[in-house]
Parts: C-alpha cells; structure tokens; sequence
C-alpha cells in the first residue's frame, strides 16, 4: 500500500513539474499579421474599366505597430483606337494613398501619403497610432492609386488584415 501511495505521490510531483509553453496566459497569436489587398479599377469611386491591376502583401506588428507594406502594380499597355486613331492613356501614376472609408464603395479621408516614388514593387513603412490599428484591423482602409485619366483614383482595394 505506501508503494502505491509513493508512486502516486511521485506521478504527481512529475506532472506539477511540467510546463505547458504553449500557454502562458496570453494570447498564442504571433504579433505579425498578414495584410493584403487587390488592386483594380472596379475597387476604384468612381468604377472604372482600367486594365492596371495591382498587389499589397505586407505585414503589421502589434507589438511595435509598424506596418510595412510591399506595393506592386502592371501598367495597362498603350493602345491606340484602331477606329478613330487617338491613343489611350497608359497607366502612370500621380499619387497613391491610404484612406479611411467605413465603406468599400465610398470615397475616404486620406490618412497616409505613400510619396511620389512610383516604382513596382515599392515598399512603403509606418508606424501606427493605437487608433489608426484599430481602424486597420477594422478593415477601415484602402490604397488607391491616383493617375491623371482618374484623379479620384484609377486602382484601388481595401487593405485586408488576416
């Protein structure tokens, strides 16, 4: 009988001694979140029947709130109208964003000006404010890429955080 109760005593010890590493009371998601979005012109406000189309595949940390974010966009070739001879513009742009819209097909307030290097890939860095992540990870904002054809923006899509 006292070996049955030693060993009991020993198998709990054993097991009050091991540690579940994967739970330290907190949560066991990693601070990189993954952000994406595709961009087209039928994202854009107003629509439009651009053949540009473009990427953003980049990453936000929560822990040090920066969020960095890989640009990428295919010009639409120059075609000329075979019919009446005028040429198309092709895709050049003039500004690109981040908005704040709480909808997808309404027009937002600029929160983020990605500069005036146009390149493709381009990388763009930020450091957030505790307001702006909880606005990213609503699902509140949008790159749009401005050209002179589409002021309002001619690619445009809504940032998703996964």
């Amino acid at each position: 009988m006292r070996r049955i109760v030693l060993m009991g005593v020993c198998v709990m010890l054993l097991a009050s001694g091991c540690n579940n590493d994967n739970n330290d009371g907190g949560d066991d998601i990693s601070p990189d979140r993954r952000v994406t979005a595709t961009l087209n012109g039928t994202s854009a406000v107003p629509t439009n029947t651009s053949a540009a189309m473009g990427a953003v595949d980049g990453n936000y940390n929560e822990a040090t709130n920066i969020l960095r974010l890989n640009v990428t966009y295919q010009d639409s070739m120059m075609v000329g109208d075979t019919l009446t001879g005028d040429s198309l513009m092709a895709f050049v742009p003039t500004g690109w964003h981040i908005y704040k819209s709480a909808a997808a097909n309404e027009l937002g307030e600029s929160m983020f000006d990605l500069g005036s290097t146009f390149s493709s890939p381009y990388q763009y860095t930020d450091t957030l404010t505790e307001a702006q992540e909880r606005d990213l990870l609503d699902g509140l904002y949008y790159l749009n890429v401005h050209t002179a054809a589409y002021p309002e923006g001619e690619i445009r899509g809504q940032l998703r955080v996964e």
